[in-house]
């Protein structure tokens, strides 16, 4: 994958009767989508949508790394047509990509614990007691940077909150 390529992530529910799991589709600079290739192999089914769908990045290398929810757990897919990794219970994933690592960070239930994984470690840190909408964002350029930022609410109000990913 190039600088002038675009992946799009994608959550099908054809007919909302059946929940599929998410596509991505390529496009060069301009040029028309390719199909879609299915990331994971096990389907959800699902008489509503989940409304807190997937996230991709790319990697350095170019791969497209996603993660999404299904039936309450937060998964991660590494490549297309290999089954997917589930990083545990929650919702609300995002999931963003530097040139050291691939970090993950989702929450286990609204204003619950927010979790953040390095993929590939199988090993998820608590970062917040208190946490909602979280994201996790990292730059492109050689060690680069990652931070996960989150909505806190306490008696004080709302607060956003924000910190370097270890």
């Amino acid at each position: 994958m190039n600088k002038n390529t675009l992946s799009i992530l994608l959550i099908l529910i054809p007919s909302f009767a059946f929940c599929s799991e998410p596509f991505t589709v390529i496009s060069g600079a301009g040029e028309t989508f390719g199909p879609g290739v299915r990331l994971g192999i096990q389907q959800w089914n699902l008489i509503a949508c989940p409304m807190d769908g997937g996230m991709l990045a790319i990697t350095p290398t170019g791969e497209v790394i996603t993660a999404w929810r299904r039936a309450g757990a937060v998964f991660t897919s590494l490549r297309a047509s290999e089954p997917e990794i589930m990083l545990g219970n929650g919702e609300q994933p995002w999931i963003a990509s530097n040139t050291n690592e691939t970090y993950v960070a989702w929450i286990a239930k609204l204003d619950g614990e927010l979790r953040l994984e390095k993929v590939g470690t199988a090993n998820p840190t608590t970062i917040a007691k208190n946490a909602r909408d979280p994201i996790v964002v990292a730059g492109d350029g050689d060690n680069s940077i990652a931070y996960v930022f989150w909505e806190q609410r306490s008696s004080d109000g709302v607060s956003i909150v924000g910190r370097c990913v270890p």
